[in-house]
């Protein structure tokens, strides 16, 4: 619920609210998202494993609003405003991946090399992880969501010709 609600306020910040300090918000959002997932891992948590709602919120949910807020602003003042749709288009199939994607390299890590590797380049890991995170999260909107969407179309299509 207070990500919801959270989500919300963001919405409604990004059309009342507007900046031209996009990448200031982008900047202290991945910063704020990656100390999270530092205390995390240094803490020996699974990101997804953090106990009571309100420790998540604060690691993760308001770290994400302010990563969002920014990514809205920039998509309105910046070049790269079509990376930015596609990245929002995709946004609900990051949502769904992300976890499943860092709970199989949490897993597969030990499996193909030392662990501790990984702790030691966090900034490789974390990158490992966004790279993946959002490729495959593209993959899945462009091949999976898409797909889905054409057939429900077609299918309404059809229906609203044979009434």
């Amino acid at each position: 619920l207070l990500e919801f609600a959270t989500g919300c306020l963001v919405s409604i910040a990004a059309t009342k609210f507007k900046t031209d300090k996009a990448l200031n918000f982008i900047i202290a959002g991945v910063a704020l998202l990656a100390a999270g997932s530092f205390y995390c891992i240094s803490n020996n948590y699974v990101p997804g494993n953090v106990t009571g709602q309100m420790a998540r919120f604060i690691l993760f949910g308001l770290p994400a609003a302010v990563l969002v807020y920014g990514c809205a602003q920039a998509e309105v003042h910046s070049s790269f405003a079509l990376t930015l749709r596609k990245l929002g288009d995709a946004s609900y199939a990051i949502y769904l991946l992300h976890m499943p994607i860092l709970i199989i390299i949490w897993h597969a890590l030990p499996v193909v090399f030392d662990i501790r590797y990984f702790f030691k380049n966090l900034e490789i890991g974390a990158a490992v992880i966004l790279v993946l995170t959002i490729a495959l999260s593209l993959a899945y909107y462009k091949y999976v969501e898409q797909a889905l969407l054409k057939v429900k179309f077609r299918a309404r299509t059809q229906v609203q010709a044979h009434s």
